[in-house]
């Protein structure tokens, strides 16, 4: 399956409200989040390129595990790239406005700590 097949099959189905309204599309609390290498795409497929974001020493030991048990191979990459790729840091904002919306209807809104959706590009926390 192709990654555009693949892709296509997962927004068919719609998405529970509450990831809507989620500040944390890089996984900034989990030991290790992955992301699709969008800078890298160029129309074919890019051979499973992704992302791997660590932030523990706990998931550096169990990513360099992987890599010498052969389950992946792992490059360093840039900062830069990771917001090039995954421009989700702009998504706090959005999110931002969507519970100022859901309060002006009186609707319940759920409080972020430590997640500043205010700040321009919703600021990332660095480890």
């Amino acid at each position: 399956m192709t990654y555009e097949e693949a892709w296509g099959n997962l927004v068919k189905y719609p998405r529970s409200f509450r990831c809507h309204l989620c500040p944390d599309g890089l996984g900034e609390l989990a030991d290790i989040s992955c992301g699709d290498a969008w800078h890298l795409y160029d129309g074919d497929d890019n051979a499973g390129v992704s992302l791997i974001l660590v932030r523990s020493d706990r998931g550096k030991d169990l990513l360099n595990r992987a890599a010498t048990d052969g389950y992946v191979e792992i490059a360093q990459a840039q900062p830069v790239d990771v917001i090039r790729a995954q421009p989700l840091t702009e998504r706090r904002s959005i999110v931002f406005g969507r519970m100022l919306v859901m309060k002006a209807f009186c609707i319940p809104v759920p409080e972020f700590i430590n997640f500043p959706l205010r700040e321009p590009g919703g600021r990332i926390r660095r480890a």
